[in-house]
C-alpha cells in the first residue's frame, strides 16, 4: 500500500512538473525536462507497479488540465517510456552457468538501455510532431504576426529585407524536430542516471554503480542507422521535416558516447576536472561546436574501438 500511495505523489509530482511553465514563468521552462524523474525514482525504489501507478495519475491529472491530446502526448513521450527504461535498468538474472544461486546478479547492461532511451525518445519525438500536424510554414506565420512590431523594428534598424528574415524564422522552425529529438534523449538519459544514483544512495535499489563513461558504447548497427536518418533528415518536405526528430535523439546518444570516451580518456589525468569543467562549460554555452565534436567522437570510438583499446590496456580505470 505504501508503494502505491508513494506512485500517487509521484504522478502528481510528474503531472506538475510538466505543467510547470503554465504557472512557473520563464525559471520553470526547464521543469518539463525533469517530469519522468519521480516516476523513475518510484520504479527504481519501489518497483514497476508504482510507478504504473504514478503514470495513471500523471495522465489523469494531465487529462483534467490540458485534454486528452496533452495526456496522451505526455504519457506517450515521457511518462510511459520513463517507466519502461526503469524496468530494464532493475532486470537482473543469476550468472550463466551458476548451479546454486549465491547472492550474484547479472544486470541489464546499461548500454541496452541507452540505446532503447535513444530509439524510443526519438520515435516519441516523431510521432508527437506527426499526430500535431505541426506545419512549419504556418508556425512561422504565427511567429511573425506575434512579433510583428519588433520584427519590423528589427528589420529596418538593420536593414534587413522582411521576406529574409521569414525565411531565417523558417529555418530555425524547420530544426524543432532535431532539438526535441537531442532534448528528450538527453532529459531522460540523465532522469535515469539521476534516479538510479538517489534510489542506489538511499538503499532503495541493489543495482550497483555502473560505469557509465565505460558503458555509453555506440554499436555499429545503430551509427549506420544514424546516418541513413541523417540524410533523410537533410532533404526537403514532410518525411525530412519528421526525421529530424529520429536523427536528434540518435545524435544525442552518439553524442553522450563522446562525453564517456572523454571521460574515459581522462581517468587519471591531473587536470580531469579543469578538462572537464571546461569541455562542459563550453558545451552550455556554445553547444553546437562542442557537441558536433562529442558526437564525431562517439562515430569514430564506435568505429575504431577507441575507449575499448584504453581499458583492454589498462587505462580509463575508474
Amino acid at each position: 500500500m505504501n508503494a502505491y500511495l508513494i506512485g500517487i505523489a509521484a504522478g502528481l509530482a510528474a503531472a506538475a512538473l510538466i505543467a510547470g511553465p503554465a504557472t512557473g514563468g520563464l525559471l520553470a521552462l526547464p521543469l518539463p525536462m525533469l517530469a519522468g524523474l519521480p516516476v523513475m525514482l518510484v520504479a527504481l525504489g519501489w518497483g514497476t507497479r508504482a510507478a504504473l501507478v504514478a503514470a495513471v495519475v500523471a495522465g489523469l491529472v494531465d487529462l483534467a488540465i490540458g485534454g486528452p491530446a496533452s495526456a496522451l502526448a505526455f504519457l506517450a513521450v515521457v511518462v510511459l517510456p520513463a517507466v519502461f527504461y526503469s524496468h530494464l535498468l532493475g532486470l537482473a538474472r543469476a550468472p550463466d552457468g551458476v548451479t546454486r544461486f549465491d547472492g550474484r546478479l547479472e544486470w541489464y547492461p546499461l548500454s541496452r538501455v541507452l540505446v532503447a532511451i535513444a530509439w524510443i525518445s526519438g520515435f516519441a519525438v516523431v510521432g508527437a510532431f506527426a499526430f500535431s500536424n505541426f506545419s512549419p510554414a504556418e508556425f512561422t506565420d504565427r511567429l511573425m504576426t506575434v512579433f510583428d512590431d519588433d520584427l519590423r523594428d528589427f528589420a529596418a534598424q538593420n536593414d534587413v529585407d522582411e521576406g529574409r528574415m521569414r525565411e531565417m524564422f523558417r529555418s530555425y522552425v524547420e530544426l524543432f524536430p532535431l532539438m526535441a529529438g537531442i532534448g528528450v534523449m538527453a532529459s531522460n538519459t540523465f532522469n535515469l542516471w539521476a534516479a538510479a544514483a538517489i534510489t542506489r544512495l538511499s538503499g532503495r535499489s541493489e543495482r550497483p554503480k555502473d560505469d557509465f563513461a565505460a558503458a555509453t558504447t555506440v554499436p555499429k548497427s545503430f551509427l549506420a542507422a544514424f546516418f541513413v536518418a541523417a540524410v533523410v533528415a537533410a532533404g526537403d518536405g514532410e518525411i525530412a521535416f519528421l526525421a529530424r526528430g529520429l536523427a536528434g535523439a540518435l545524435a544525442a546518444f552518439i553524442g553522450i558516447a563522446g562525453y564517456g570516451v572523454v571521460h574515459v580518456m581522462t581517468r587519471g589525468n591531473r587536470g580531469r576536472t579543469l578538462l572537464l569543467t571546461g569541455l562542459y562549460l563550453a558545451t552550455f554555452t556554445l553547444f553546437v561546436l562542442p557537441f558536433a565534436l562529442m558526437i564525431a567522437l562517439g562515430a569514430a570510438d564506435a568505429i575504431f574501438g577507441i575507449r575499448r583499446r584504453l581499458l583492454s590496456a589498462g587505462g580509463g580505470r575508474p
